[in-house]
């Protein structure tokens, strides 16, 4: 059973083992023992519970978290630090167990960005958004969106933007479409070292605006 000491995890859950070696948290898979007929507690089943919706969420995501979520010491990984947050800040408990709440969730870590979006359209698979003009920017800086569509496990990630156009379009692919798409975007620098704290924008269903 893993346990939570000091911001970090230690121990097993399902099939994957947490520790820190050298400072830096770590998880590494494990060979599944026999099972055995003797039942886990309840507080044990539910840690499972909570972690397995956790990574059900994450797992989709990982390539743009383990840069984006990863601390600036290094010492814990981008997925590590992302599950941190969810199983902290976005997990509901329900009759039918855990999930995660997407508005909650952080999809980069940093300090918070000042850009706030005017508007937000769904036209034609296309999304287009605005921004004040008033906007202090940085011309080394760039403005990423991150479209999940968590029923179909898919995400897409857009190219860096300036933010100088003021305005971008982007064109979803089909399968994201497919139901309901969730939006965040977040700012990075050009060379994608340093990330803001990421914004959801909202969840759209089809070519509707929910």
């Amino acid at each position: 059973m893993a346990i939570m000491k000091g911001g970090r995890l230690y121990g097993r859950v399902g099939d994957q083992l947490f520790y820190v070696r050298n400072g830096v948290q770590c998880v590494r898979s494990v060979k599944k023992k026999a099972r055995s007929n003797k039942p886990i507690s309840d507080i044990r089943a539910k840690q499972v519970a909570r972690m397995k919706a956790a990574m059900r969420f994450l797992v989709p995501l990982k390539s743009i978290i383990y840069n984006t979520c990863r601390p600036y010491n290094e010492r814990m990984t981008g997925m590590n630090r992302a599950v941190q947050q969810v199983i902290r800040e976005a997990l509901v408990n329900s009759e039918g167990g855990p999930y995660v709440d997407p508005t909650k969730v952080k999809v980069s870590r940093g300090r918070s960005g000042d850009l706030y979006l005017e508007t937000v359209q769904l036209v034609n698979s296309h999304l287009k958004l605005q921004w004040a003009d008033n906007f202090r920017f940085s011309n080394h800086q760039q403005l990423f969106l991150v479209a999940y569509n968590v029923e179909q496990e898919l995400v897409q990630l857009s190219e860096g933007h300036p933010l100088g156009d003021k305005q971008l379009e982007v064109a979803l692919q089909d399968a994201i479409l497919d139901g309901t798409f969730h939006l965040y975007y977040y700012l990075s620098d050009r060379l994608s070292k340093t990330y803001s704290e990421s914004r959801y924008v909202g969840a759209f269903s089809g070519l509707v605006e929910s």
